[in-house]
């Protein structure tokens, strides 16, 4: 994985306009609430993602200049590096370096026909995501100063290069840590179903540790293959963290039921993988007053698989 090579250039919206041949529909590689994605090849050949923002009003021009502001300062090869940016009139766009493997939730969940043909991620490549992610997480909460709440972390905005390494992306709802011992910050609840920490769901107060209990869904929906909210499921597995919660699953698991608990079209998985995953999530998931931070969960055995090569420097 490498670190950014170049931030922060300004683009015109005609620039862009011709990177992405008019933005047009076969440009398009991503679509949701904040806009529309695009590939485009910038003047200089380089391959970038477009992202063309919709988010009108107060609002959408404070996350446009916060993720700016943060990506601007933030340097670190584990989150999607900020080529740039457009401030043309009316027209908000940020420019990213090009994930070509597109999001997590494309391959954990695939929605298309193009989707559900993608290879299936095996687990060693799943081990190495969670073991990247935790290292994007850590970079915010632990070498940042005050630490930066990433507040919307999910499978969506965990992007995957070529070597299907991952990287962190869209700051735009991140918020900047208090200067109190525990950085709580009271701020109106956002985020997203199913990733939305309890505490803060209900007290609109944020911490790092929200932030951790996303992390612990994105990690069973690793091992799992599971969507965090699922109401066609049947009764007692509609909520992902509940039903990975349940006693008499976790009882069958501890007597060798893995397979229950793993996604179906894994090859056969380690159990001592399996169950640092497994520990790992439930480390992130209890209570804010048990939750433990992203840097003191990470299993040093399952560190320890990976190469210092394979370890980006945070």
């Amino acid at each position: 994985m490498q670190a950014r090579q170049r931030r922060g250039q300004v683009f015109t919206y005609r620039e862009l306009e011709l990177a992405t041949d008019g933005f047009g529909d076969n440009k398009v590689i991503g679509n949701g609430g904040f806009g529309v994605v695009f590939r485009g090849t910038l003047c200089d050949g380089t391959v970038a993602a477009i992202k063309l923002l919709r988010r009108e009003g107060k609002q959408g021009e404070r996350d446009f200049r916060t993720e700016v502001d943060l990506l601007s300062r933030l340097h670190s090869g584990y989150l999607v590096g900020l080529l740039g940016y457009c401030a043309d009139q009316q027209h908000r766009l940020l420019v990213f370096e090009y994930m070509p493997n597109g999001s997590l939730q494309h391959h954990l969940h695939p929605t298309s026909r193009k989707q559900s043909h993608q290879p299936l991620l095996d687990w060693w490549t799943r081990l190495r995501i969670a073991l990247d992610c935790a290292r994007a997480l850590e970079f915010l909460h632990e070498h940042t100063v005050p630490a930066v709440i990433h507040r919307d972390f999910k499978c969506s905005n965990i992007l995957l290069d070529h070597d299907c390494r991952a990287k962190v992306s869209d700051l735009g709802m991140a918020k900047v840590g208090s200067d109190k011992i525990n950085g709580q910050v009271l701020t109106r609840v956002l985020g997203t179903t199913g990733y939305v920490a309890p505490e803060y769901a209900s007290t609109g107060r944020l911490t790092t540790k929200s932030d951790v209990y996303s992390y612990g869904v994105v990690l069973l929906e690793l091992l799992t293959g599971r969507v965090p909210v699922d109401p066609g499921r049947p009764p007692g597995e509609h909520v992902l963290v509940s039903w990975v919660g349940n006693p008499s699953l976790l009882c069958s698991y501890l007597s060798g039921g893995n397979s229950y608990l793993c996604h179906e079209k894994l090859a056969k998985v380690d159990s001592s993988d399996l169950s640092s995953l497994l520990l790992m999530a439930r480390q992130a998931l209890p209570r804010l007053t048990n939750r433990e931070k992203v840097v003191d969960m990470v299993d040093p055995a399952l560190r320890g698989q990976f190469s210092k090569k394979e370890l980006v420097q945070v």
